[in-house]
């Protein structure tokens, strides 16, 4: 019997639900083809990603991409391919999942480090020690930049 425990414990990476922008071009022969499209990640490790598209893209299509990571920079560039796709119910949609063809060795290890650093529960372990008694986020802001930590009585706040 299958289930969603068992995919899970044979992944490789620890996978989380991450919404990040990602520039996407298409290839043909090897070669950027085409305008880009803005995704944004599901969920994102650093085997690879996952994002909810309109278009069903073949298995196997290759696809270049700008990975917009925060704090970073510069964006990871590289080449994705299309490894999984499911329907998704009552909707014209389609959760694609890829993992990294061509992404350099440094871009996965800032995917993996982005990943560890936007982990709540080390998060909230930090604040925790530190010895507040508040943490407060601010949408749209990823948790893990301490240089935008501001430290006010006994709460911490990120700015």
């Amino acid at each position: 019997m299958f289930s969603a425990m068992s995919q899970l414990e044979k992944r490789a990476h620890v996978r989380r639900k991450i919404r990040i922008p990602i520039m996407c071009w298409e290839t043909e022969q090897a070669k950027i083809h085409g305008q880009y499209t803005e995704i944004i990640s599901h969920d994102l490790s650093a085997g690879g990603l996952a994002f909810i598209s309109t278009k069903m893209y073949p298995l196997g299509t290759l696809l270049y991409v700008e990975i917009h990571l925060p704090g970073q920079k510069f964006p990871i560039t590289g080449k994705i391919k299309i490894v999984h796709i499911q329907s998704i119910f009552h909707k014209d949609k389609y959760l694609i999942g890829t993992s990294y063809v061509d992404i350099p060795q440094e871009g996965i290890s800032a995917i993996a480090d982005s990943i560890e650093k936007m982990n709540l529960y080390n998060l909230l372990e930090r604040v925790t020690k530190s010895g507040a008694s508040d943490l407060h986020l601010t949408i749209g802001r990823p948790p893990h930049d301490p240089a935008r930590w501001t430290h006010h009585c006994s709460c911490w706040k990120y700015h």
